[in-house]
């Protein structure tokens, strides 16, 4: 509540409220995005002038969707649906978010299907963006170097990177920051600062026969990267998320 009222003091109608966007970084089982579905499901209702209602008979025993009345699980579906994203390291924990999330709003629908790619499986911290695909990583130094164009047409520029699916965007992006882990023992199928972009370009088509391409796909799947504009392009073509919340890891 202390993260998130001060943006429901300038988001008073109920659209205004379904307009924020809310993430959980290290969401785990999704305690605090449960609690924000709760918290802005509540203030939704009020925003249309509804009460919150509870259908509670003392005489029989309740599920979840029968002690929460319809009105409120409607709105916490619509809070869930459109306000709020998360992300973890383990699939799991994702998983279990879904489910939970899914029965905090009624349970309606394949749980599977629930909240689509608003909840992702990956590393918060290990991600790259578009704009650093035109330098090359030096690990040792820990920064990414310019290289320059030794032959016309060499360049991938960023109207190629956004014309690609959004599948291929993401493979270009896991080649890119895979070079900053590649292993030692594997230095001789690491790109030279020269094959950049035919590398990323390799990537993009998931051409395992490439150099380097199954390495860094091997490096990805391990490492589990997670490129923040890439994951939610909807979210940061507006600006980004307007709140955080979760326990700093």
């Amino acid at each position: 509540a202390a993260v998130l009222a001060p943006h429901l003091d300038e988001a008073r109608d109920a659209e205004a409220i379904l307009a924020l966007a809310i993430c959980d970084p290290a969401m785990g089982s999704g305690a605090f995005l449960l609690e924000a579905a709760r918290f802005l499901g509540d203030r939704l209702l009020r925003a249309r002038g509804l009460g919150v209602d509870l259908d509670v008979e003392a005489d029989r025993d309740l599920s979840p969707a029968e002690i929460a009345g319809p009105r409120i699980l409607a709105a916490r579906r619509e809070v869930a649906e459109r306000c709020l994203h998360g992300v973890d390291k383990d699939p799991v924990a994702v998983d279990l978010a879904r489910l939970s999330l899914w029965m905090l709003a009624g349970g309606a629908g394949r749980v599977r299907d629930f909240l689509g790619e608003s909840l992702q499986c990956g590393d918060s911290l290990l991600g790259a963006r578009r704009e650093d695909l035109a330098a090359y990583p030096h690990p040792a130094t820990g920064r990414a170097a310019p290289r320059r164009r030794e032959a016309a047409g060499e360049d991938l520029s960023l109207a190629d990177f956004d014309a690609a699916p959004r599948d291929a965007q993401r493979r270009m992006l896991d080649a890119w920051i895979a070079l900053w882990l590649w292993p030692d023992v594997y230095a001789a199928e690491m790109p030279r600062p020269s094959a950049l972009f035919a590398y990323l370009a390799a990537a993009a088509a998931s051409d395992a026969g490439s150099p380097g391409v199954a390495r860094a796909q091997a490096i990805a799947a391990a490492a589990r990267f997670l490129h923040w504009p890439a994951a939610f392009p909807e979210v940061f073509a507006r600006g980004g998320f307007d709140a955080v919340i979760g326990n700093p890891p």
